[in-house]
C-alpha cells in the first residue's frame, strides 16, 4: 500500500463551502488493479463563545478567602484555652468551647461607658432599610433598631478603645471599622443575623467585603432580666447585658469561610427599657483610610504631595459643648489672667489686670525686659 494525497485542489474548494457539512478527501490506495478513492462526511461544529465575564467571576470565586492568623485562630478554636484568661488587664470567661465566646466583664470602664453615651446625645440615629428592586430605601422590618458610626480613632478614648480590642484577639487596629452604636427601645429587635454577610433562608452567608473576622458587642447599660439579651440559637446560649461587658465571638472559621453556628439575634427591649450597644468589627483590610482628624477629613501622604481623602462615614458633627464645659474653661481662662510676670524693678504685676493708662501696661512691661536683656548682651 502506498499513501499520498489527491486532488487538493478539490478539498480546498470543498472546505470553502458553506454547506452545513463538506467532504474531505484524504488519501488514495493505488493498487494493481484500480485506485479507489475514500471519502468521509465531517459535520461543522458551532463556534464555541466564552463570555469574559463569567470567565473572570469563576476566578474570583475560586479565590481562597484570607485565614485567621494563628493567635486568633488558637484563641477561638483552640479548646484546650482555660475557662479564664487575663489579657490586657481584662479578665476573659468562656462561656461556650468551639467555637469558643467569650466574656469581658470590665472591657469598657465607667469613665469610657460615659464618654461614649455622651457622643451621640443630641444625635438623630439612622433607620435600618433595605434596597428594593428598583433602587429604593425601605424600612427593614428584620432590623428594627437605629444607629450611628463613630469617626474611626476620634479621640484618645475611642482610640484606647481599638487598640484593646486588637490586642485582646491578636488583630492588627488598622483593621477595625468605625464604631457602630446601636439603640432598641419600644419592642426593636435585630432577628438572627450574621455579621459578616447576609444570612439567606436556606442557613447559607453571603460575605461582605471588607470580610469581618471578629465581633465585640459591648454594653453600655444594664437591663433586666429577660429584656434585651444576645441568643445564639446553634450554640444554645443567651448573654445578658450589663454595662461595660462585652460579648467576643468569631465571624469566621481559621479558613477564612462564615462560621454559621456564631448566628445570633438581638430579642427586642419591650416597656420602657432603653438598650445602648456598641459595635467592634474587626476585618482583614487596612482601614486607615478612613480614620478622621478633626471634622470627618484627614490628611495622607502621597509621595511629596498631601491629598485629602474622602469624607468620613461618620457625617454627624461633634457634639456641641455643654454648659459645664464652656464654666470650666471660663474659670481656666481666669486662672490664667491672674498669673503675674515677675521683674526686677517692678516687682510683681498681674497681667490683664485693670491697670490704670498712666501706669505700665502689660506691653509696657514686655518691652521692658526685652530693652533690659539687649542691654545685658552690649
Amino acid at each position: 500500500w502506498k499513501w499520498k494525497m489527491v486532488d487538493s485542489d478539490h478539498c480546498r474548494n470543498c472546505c470553502s463551502c458553506h454547506d452545513s457539512s463538506h467532504v474531505d478527501i484524504d488519501v488514495e490506495k493505488e493498487t494493481d488493479a484500480e485506485v479507489t478513492v475514500i471519502t468521509k462526511e465531517i459535520p461543522t461544529a458551532s463556534p464555541v463563545v466564552v463570555d469574559c465575564k463569567q470567565r473572570r467571576s469563576s476566578r474570583l470565586q475560586k479565590k481562597k478567602p484570607p485565614r485567621l492568623p494563628s493567635t486568633t485562630s488558637s484563641f477561638f478554636y483552640n479548646s484546650s484555652q482555660p475557662t479564664t484568661l487575663r489579657r490586657s488587664r481584662r479578665v476573659l470567661r468562656k462561656v461556650h468551647e468551639s467555637p469558643n465566646i467569650w466574656l469581658v466583664d470590665d472591657f469598657l470602664t465607667k469613665s469610657e461607658v460615659q464618654h461614649v453615651r455622651g457622643l451621640v446625645k443630641g444625635i438623630k440615629l439612622l433607620n435600618s432599610f433595605t434596597e428594593g428592586e428598583c433602587g429604593e430605601s425601605i424600612v427593614s422590618d428584620h432590623r428594627t433598631s437605629t444607629f450611628t458610626y463613630l469617626q474611626k480613632q476620634q479621640d484618645d478614648i475611642i482610640r484606647t478603645i481599638e487598640r484593646r480590642a486588637a490586642n485582646l484577639v491578636g488583630l492588627d487596629e488598622r483593621g477595625i471599622e468605625p464604631l457602630q452604636i446601636v439603640s432598641y427601645k419600644n419592642g426593636q429587635q435585630f432577628k438572627v443575623h450574621h455579621d459578616a454577610g447576609t444570612l439567606s433562608e436556606d442557613g447559607e452567608v453571603e460575605m461582605q467585603e471588607p470580610r469581618r473576622l471578629v465581633t465585640f458587642f459591648v454594653y453600655l447599660n444594664d437591663l433586666p432580666e429577660g429584656q434585651g439579651h444576645t441568643e445564639f440559637p446553634k450554640l444554645g446560649i443567651s448573654v445578658q447585658p450589663r454595662e461595660g461587658m462585652a460579648v467576643l465571638f468569631p465571624d469566621v472559621l481559621p479558613n477564612g469561610e462564615p462560621n454559621l453556628e456564631t448566628i445570633h439575634a438581638a430579642n427586642p427591649v419591650e416597656m420602657d427599657h432603653h438598650k445602648l450597644g456598641l459595635n467592634i468589627w474587626l476585618t482583614c483590610r487596612n482601614l486607615q483610610v478612613t480614620a478622621c482628624v478633626g471634622r470627618g477629613r484627614t490628611t495622607i501622604k502621597k509621595g511629596k504631595r498631601k491629598h485629602k481623602s474622602t469624607e468620613c462615614i461618620a457625617k454627624n458633627p461633634p457634639p456641641k459643648p455643654t454648659e459645664a464645659t464652656i464654666n470650666a474653661k471660663h474659670t481656666l481662662k481666669m486662672e490664667i489672667s491672674a498669673r503675674i510676670v515677675p521683674t526686677k524693678d517692678e516687682g510683681e504685676v498681674p497681667i490683664h489686670s485693670n491697670v490704670p493708662k498712666n501706669e505700665k501696661t502689660p506691653k509696657n512691661i514686655f518691652a521692658q525686659i526685652i530693652t533690659s536683656k539687649k542691654k545685658k548682651k552690649k
